[in-house]
């Protein structure tokens, strides 16, 4: 194996095991309100820092999403709001269209080893550099039915789209008076 590939599976390895998105999961789970389970979450990355939106279902016959947003910055998380879906029925909305979210697909570059081929593919139709970039995180299903845990980010296509549109449904709700913050599971 090349010394190039090498250090492209390696650049590839560091940018999922990276500790800042462990931390932003690991946190996702120990804000976990009281009599409920994380169920995906997602995040914005602006110029001031990055909004980490964290998704709930209660337990218990009758359940409701709830979702808890922070902006994390380098002095820590300000502005911490909860919402549900009894206040915000676009939080339902949302994780439908997660459950429908295109995933990526992996593609290894030069697979074939042949001289001079490298297989380059086309760049987006539209990618602006200046744009938003998203991280999504979730539990998911394999094909074959396995548990997977699924960690992606981009600043364009599907999932830069997803994002944008949970942004869009979600901002009357975060623009109201949050509620309390609910007891954390402990």
């Amino acid at each position: 194996m090349s010394p190039r590939l090498v250090l492209g599976a390696v650049a590839i390895a560091a940018a999922i095991s990276s500790p800042a998105f462990s931390q932003t999961i690991r946190q996702s789970q120990q804000q976990t309100p009281r009599g409920a389970y994380f169920v995906a979450g997602y995040s914005s990355q602006g110029n001031n820092g990055y909004w980490v939106t964290d998704f709930y279902r209660t337990i218990g016959p009758q359940f409701l999403f709830s979702a808890r947003r922070a902006l994390n910055t380098v002095s820590g998380q300000e502005q911490i709001q909860f919402i549900d879906e009894a206040d915000c029925p676009a939080i339902a909305t949302v994780l439908e269209s997660l459950n429908g979210l295109s995933m990526p697909e992996v593609r290894i570059r030069n697979l074939s080893r042949q001289e001079g081929v490298v297989p380059y593919y086309p760049a987006p139709p539209t990618m602006n550099m200046d744009a938003t970039g998203y991280a999504i995180w979730a539990n998911g299903v394999q094909a074959e039915g396995s548990f997977a845990e699924l960690n992606a980010s981009a600043i364009s296509g599907p999932i830069y789209g997803w994002g944008s549109f949970a942004d869009e449904l979600l901002r009357p709700c975060w623009q109201s008076p949050g509620s309390a913050v609910p007891d954390r599971a402990d």
